[in-house]
């Protein structure tokens, strides 16, 4: 049975075998990846066209934009579960910043994320990094999502992926004035219920959610029940789920200050 505790290398082999069916093969394909106990485990079971991406490749191109885009960057974690794969890395200088009593240095964050099992592209997500706490905005409608474009082989259009991140780091800076109005606006007992009943987070989370919202310097502002929310999904969430929670949390705040 597969048991993604498994799995703790990324860059672990991995490789392509038929899958027969009674003695016959099928068009598919097999994707075995090496574990920790140096065993090929199958982690998909995919068209036999499916163009699969090693992450040591990922790791590559992730390299080469960076070194291309005029700034530096540092990895903050690496999510792995034996199928699918996120990068996460922060730039070192921060873009814009927020102030109001405490100063929020905003740095732009960026993803990319693989897949073994065809659950999703090769693509690069840029979101925001609040470097007081490291939390992390997750936010695709508004910092941008692309898939990394092929253009021959293991060969990928770089510079898309360059001019992409020029994009959302100005994104970043348009964005930001959202985050004063958060910080502008009380917050009120209705925040809290109807974030609640919006289940942005999981009702386990919300002890450690209101625990922080009560250190937050903003406590009494919509940006400090944000913080709080993406202080849970950011420290207290881990998983591909994380992801998902945070950018909702982030959609969710965006639609109050529209």
């Amino acid at each position: 049975m597969y048991d993604r505790t498994k799995f703790s290398d990324p860059y672990a082999q991995v490789d392509i075998q038929p899958v027969h069916v009674a003695g016959k093969e099928i068009e598919k394909i097999a994707v075995r990846v090496k574990d920790d106990n140096g065993e090929q485990q199958v982690v998909g079971i995919l068209s036999k066209d499916y163009n699969l991406i090693n992450n040591s490749i990922v790791r590559d191109v992730e390299h080469d934009i960076m070194s291309r885009s005029g700034m530096e960057w540092t990895n903050l974690k690496t999510l792995w579960d034996g199928k699918r794969y996120v990068n996460y890395y922060y730039s070192k200088n921060a873009l814009t910043e927020l102030k109001n009593g405490t100063t929020y240095p905003l740095h732009l964050g960026m993803m990319s994320r693989n897949a073994y099992d065809g659950s999703g592209l090769f693509a690069f997500e840029f979101f925001i990094m609040n470097m007081v706490c490291l939390n992390q905005f997750i936010a695709r409608k508004q910092m941008g999502y692309f898939a990394v474009r092929h253009i021959a082989a293991d060969h990928f259009d770089i510079e898309d992926a360059v001019k992409n991140v020029g994009i959302s780091s100005n994104k970043l800076v348009e964005i930001a004035p959202k985050y004063t109005a958060m910080i502008e606006h009380k917050i009120t007992v209705d925040d809290i219920i109807d974030a609640h009943k919006a289940e942005l987070i999981p009702d386990i989370q919300w002890g450690n959610a209101i625990d922080q919202l009560g250190k937050e310097p903003d406590s009494g502002k919509l940006f400090g029940l944000y913080q709080a929310l993406t202080f849970v999904t950011s420290h207290k969430m881990s998983g591909m789920n994380a992801i998902k929670t945070g950018n909702n949390v982030t959609e969710h705040f965006m639609s109050l200050i529209e």
